[in-house]
């Protein structure tokens, strides 16, 4: 007899939620399988019968209200073993564009802090108890690697991701013995999804923006990580075939983090800081040249 195990992967509507959807719902024996996003897409994307052991939800998670009501719905299946914290968003811009006159953050950051920040270290609080009822179970927090090659234009978003795998990494082992609960910290690189989706703050210039957004829809395209191959080291962490965190998928991740242990280039961030400015610049300099010969 197969082992029923629930599950409960966030973002699930595209990228690599949808991906890490996907692959779990290969395993009969993870079912049901609740997948959230805040996007009505959600529905359409599971709704056919291939998909039977999958259960859709359309929640925005940055209410903590449905926070609870979904660990209540996954609940009432029995238990919850598995939950993905996949549910992300970039809004790029310089650090001084992400705050008004007033010194109030403006909504693009407030919905970065809420949503890649709040809503998991949320479901870090809340979730471990419900799992405890039944053995335990595993918390896996997709954050990023972005801090190995930062960008001054996603410095916001970079900074909120690096917030969560602190906080993951702070506490694993008292979830552990506390609750029985696994916390992995997952550190994709850059992967081909839709989370930059070409949202910027006021008080970029529009030359900045076409041509630090062409440059890296241009390397996400060329260079990025199929979601696919995220989603498989996802499902073989919640197996237990990976036990380990954080976790680097895809090789810009793990060249940043073999950078980040040599002892030479301890502040390698700082130099990739730099040069990306420096890219970024030229490709401005080179729409500008562009644009003026036509």
């Amino acid at each position: 007899m197969i082992e029923r195990r629930t599950a409960i992967i966030t973002g699930a509507a595209s990228g690599i939620g949808l991906e890490t959807a996907r692959r779990f719902a290969e395993d009969p024996k993870y079912s049901p399988i609740f997948v959230v996003d805040k996007d009505p897409s959600v529905n359409i994307v599971f709704q056919s019968s291939e998909n039977s052991n999958i259960v859709p939800l359309q929640m925005d998670l940055r209410d903590r209200d449905q926070i609870t009501q979904m660990l209540k719905r996954a609940a009432e299946s029995g238990r919850i073993d598995v939950i993905v914290n996949g549910a992300g968003v970039i809004s790029a811009g310089k650090p001084s564009t992400y705050y008004d006159k007033e010194g109030n953050l403006k909504p693009e950051l407030k919905e970065m802090n809420e949503l890649n920040v709040r809503v998991p270290i949320l479901v870090m609080v809340e979730a471990p108890g419900i799992m405890k009822r039944n053995g335990g179970g595993t918390i896996i927090n997709i954050t990023s690697s972005k801090h190995f090659f930062p960008d001054i234009y996603r410095w916001e978003y970079m900074e909120g991701k690096k917030t969560v795998s602190r906080v993951t990494r702070g506490v694993a082992k008292k979830w552990k013995q506390d609750y029985n609960v696994r916390l992995v910290d997952v550190q994709p690189g850059n992967t081909k999804t839709n989370i930059d989706r070409g949202v910027w703050t006021d008080g970029n210039t529009r030359s900045e923006m076409e041509a630090v957004q062409g440059f890296n829809d241009w390397w996400r395209k060329t260079f990025g990580n199929d979601p696919k191959n995220v989603a498989e080291v996802i499902y073989k962490i919640a197996e237990g075939k990976i036990n380990k965190t954080p976790v680097y998928v895809g090789f810009d991740a793990k060249l940043g983090y073999f950078l980040f242990l040599l002892p030479f280039l301890y502040r390698a961030d700082l130099i990739f800081l730099a040069g990306s400015y420096s890219v970024y610049k030229i490709a401005e300099l080179g729409r500008f040249l562009k644009k003026k010969n036509k």
